[in-house]
């Protein structure tokens, strides 16, 4: 009789043995699948930050005052470079409205 418990016990220590295993490798699966599914949401939180930023419109007013900045710097120093070239251009053109630069008003 006590060898009968004994055995019954041994097949129950066995299983509860092997599902505690199947338990944590199910485990182990859902650590991984949890890292991969934080990993994916830390580089959607990434892209939805700099997709914001891109398309702020705040951020965009200043960007093109910036480049418009620029841009008006770079024409100034090209007007100066050329010594007001327009005036000499437009002065010999058909057409040229009186008033308009170069043109000797009557």
């Amino acid at each position: 009789m006590v060898d009968a418990i004994l055995e019954g016990w041994t097949e129950n220590s066995h299983a509860l043995t092997e599902e505690y295993q199947r338990l944590v490798e199910e485990n182990s699966q859902y650590r991984e699948t949890n890292k991969d599914l934080k990993a994916k949401l830390r580089d959607a939180l990434r892209q939805r930050a700099v997709h914001e930023n891109h398309n702020n419109p705040s951020n965009k007013v200043t960007l093109f005052a910036k480049k418009r900045k620029t841009h008006r710097r770079a024409a100034k120093r090209k007007e100066a470079a050329a010594g007001d070239v327009s005036a000499a251009t437009d002065a010999g053109k058909r057409g040229a409205r009186p008033g308009s630069p170069g043109v000797a008003s009557a």
